[in-house]
């Protein structure tokens, strides 16, 4: 979050930026609004992808055993703890796809990348159909 002052008019001039806030969420009050108690024995995928997202996650009220957490590339896993997680329940990291490409093809020109970037952009849409 920015927060961002005028003093004076509303010239561009005028407008200062006082600092950047990082804000952080709440891991347990995150899931319970976005996974409300009373719908969580038919959920079947979590999708973690509030960036600044902190704390413990208490999974004791998921009961479907094909439960499936996606976490999104830029959700620091290191501020997160994972209670009462199921033997079964998957967890599936994403990965930002231009890193990927970079670590993968390093010597590819931009062509090349470019072309890649749209291969894997339109095999991810095609895997999330099927989740």
């Amino acid at each position: 979050m920015l927060i961002i002052v005028n003093y004076g008019d509303y010239s561009k001039e005028s407008w200062v930026i006082l600092s950047k806030i990082n804000i952080m969420v709440n891991a347990q009050e995150w899931l319970d609004k976005n996974y409300p108690g009373e719908q969580r024995k038919e959920i079947k995928e979590i999708y973690l992808n509030e960036k600044d997202l902190e704390g413990e996650l208490d999974l004791a009220d998921f009961s479907n055993w094909e439960l499936k957490i996606v976490v999104s590339y830029y959700v620091d896993e290191s501020k997160l703890e994972i209670k009462n997680k199921r033997e079964q329940t998957r967890i599936v990291k994403c990965i930002n796809v231009q890193d990927w490409i970079r670590q993968n093809y390093p010597f590819a020109t931009i062509k090349e990348k470019q072309k890649l970037s749209t291969n894997l952009s339109k095999y991810r849409y095609q895997l999330n159909k099927t989740w």
